[in-house]
């Protein structure tokens, strides 16, 4: 399932996209807000901090059934664990760490994607 979102922040003029698998759709539109409030807050933030703007035509949020990792960047999009997809409460500080994961993911399509050494050229491994 996917819920396509226009981010609130007019400055921010790409799609972004949240996907889950269909049973857990519930909890990701529950969730969406805050992880939309989050993306695009942290968003604003880099493009003015480092003053360039975010580089891809895109941001798409996946949260993966069985993803070996808690989350990881690619180009225009982030892989989550879909254990982020909370199905009970939980705690702020649960909450918490869910939102600097997303900030953590998001600052790559900086820090990672765009600092890269020039002379680099070989695969990253995990």
């Amino acid at each position: 399932m996917v819920i396509n979102k226009n981010p609130k922040n007019k400055n921010l003029d790409i799609p972004m996209r949240l996907y889950s698998i269909e049973s857990l759709y519930p909890e990701m539109e529950r969730l969406a807000p805050y992880i939309e409030e989050i993306t695009v807050e942290s968003m604003d933030f880099f493009q003015k901090y480092f003053g360039y703007k975010y580089p891809f035509s895109k941001y798409d949020q996946v949260f993966a059934h069985e993803y070996k990792w808690g989350a990881m960047e690619n180009a225009g999009i982030v892989t989550f664990n879909d254990l982020y997809l909370f199905k009970d409460k939980v705690s702020n500080e649960k909450m918490l760490s869910f939102g600097n994961t997303i900030v953590h993911e998001l600052s790559h399509h900086w820090f990672g994607n765009l600092v890269t050494m020039k002379w680099w050229d070989d695969l990253w491994l995990n």
